[in-house]
């Protein structure tokens, strides 16, 4: 299931879905949208690790730990769940940086089963001649508390979208001032 919402002038397009493999089983997630911020203009965003709980739905709070060079320990807790349960879910993240092009995170300690993700950024353009970033993340993922099949996939697509919308918006709101 894919689903399109809009943000401002873009779509974010968001997919997940449960898969098995290797005997285990997890969300595999991805999402993409599209800014007319530069590379730059993005990348101060996404690598403001202490600033996302201000802009991150359900991102309780995050704090860097160390950083050497493009290598980062980021502390973060969220709220994961629906509105009927929504645990505190804390991790410890390794963050490696290829400035201005990707960002991978992995769960290096915490209350995940699985957890890596990726975030992507392309040079692009729209089909209005708009040209910007093409923002894409990637990521696979496993609570450690289980989540009803039939409510599972619809909960984390909706959340991995509205995160990337609301990366989206803070990238824009940034630009403008």
């Amino acid at each position: 299931m894919r689903v399109q919402h809009s943000v401002a002038s873009t779509v974010v397009q968001a997919n997940a879905q449960r898969i098995h493999r290797d005997g285990q089983s997890f969300f595999e997630v991805y999402a993409t949208g599209f800014t007319t911020a530069t590379h730059d203009q993005v990348w101060a965003t996404l690598t403001d690790y202490e600033s996302l709980a201000n802009f991150v739905p359900d991102l309780v709070y995050s704090r860097v730990i160390s950083r050497s060079g493009m290598v980062s320990m980021v502390e973060q807790a969220s709220r994961a769940g629906t509105m009927f349960f929504a645990p505190l879910v804390r991790m410890l993240v390794r963050i490696e940086e290829e400035p201005q092009s990707t960002i991978t995170v992995s769960q290096e300690s915490g209350d995940m089963q699985h957890y890596t993700a990726r975030w992507e950024l392309e040079p692009a353009s729209q089909g209005d001649g708009a040209q910007g970033t093409r923002i894409v993340f990637a990521g696979e993922l496993e609570p450690r508390f289980f989540i009803p099949a039939f409510i599972g996939q619809p909960v984390v697509q909706a959340n991995v979208r509205q995160m990337v919308e609301s990366v989206i918006k803070e990238i824009e709101r940034r630009t403008r001032h």
